[in-house]
Parts: structure tokens; C-alpha cells; sequence
């Protein structure tokens, strides 16, 4: 029973909008309000690793090409709407990117 509340739970999460209303519950405007200040600066291509419907593009600078990686389909239809082109849908595990970039 346990497994089926779960993945009952989960499968409502992954939801876009539902999603986003999670994220508004557990204070997601406060860790936006810090990224802010280090985003602010953030120049070219901007790759959101788990970044569920894409909420953070609104922080980046206009000039900011942003893209949004996701391994579940209904968040990235909603990142779709605020960002067209920037949804990819993909598991972060197996990103071909090199560790030790540079962060904020």
C-alpha cells in the first residue's frame, strides 16, 4: 500500500502546475531572492539541471539563453509555455558534462 501512495503522490508531483504550487509551499521565494543576486551576472548559455517547469528563467538577464533539463514530461510542457525551446527532457545521471565548472 505504501508503494501505491507513493507513486500516486509522485505522479501528481510531476504535474506542472501542481508542481509549482509545491515549490510556492515549501518557500521556494526565498532560495529564489538569494539566487537572484548570484544569477544576476550570469552571462550566455544557462543549462538548469533539474530544473523542473523552468521557474528559475525569470531570474537570468534578458541576454541569457536558458535551458531547462528534466527527466519528467509534464513539468518540462510547463517550463514549454515560459521558455520555448529551452525544455530538455533527459536524466541528469548521465549528462556528458565535465565536473569542476564554474558555479556562483
Amino acid at each position: 500500500m505504501p508503494g501505491i501512495l507513493l507513486n500516486t503522490l509522485h505522479r501528481a508531483a510531476s504535474v506542472g502546475w501542481i508542481y509549482d504550487s509545491i515549490q510556492t509551499l515549501a518557500g521556494v521565494r526565498l532560495l529564489q531572492a538569494r539566487l537572484r543576486r548570484c544569477l544576476s551576472v550570469s552571462k550566455g548559455r544557462v543549462l538548469d539541471i533539474g530544473g523542473g517547469t523552468g521557474a528559475l528563467s525569470g531570474l537570468l538577464p534578458p541576454a541569457c539563453i536558458y535551458f531547462c533539463l528534466d527527466n519528467e514530461m509534464p513539468k518540462l510542457q510547463r517550463c514549454a509555455q515560459r521558455v520555448p525551446g529551452g525544455a530538455l527532457l533527459g536524466d541528469a545521471t548521465r549528462m556528458p558534462v565535465q565536473s569542476g565548472l564554474s558555479t556562483c
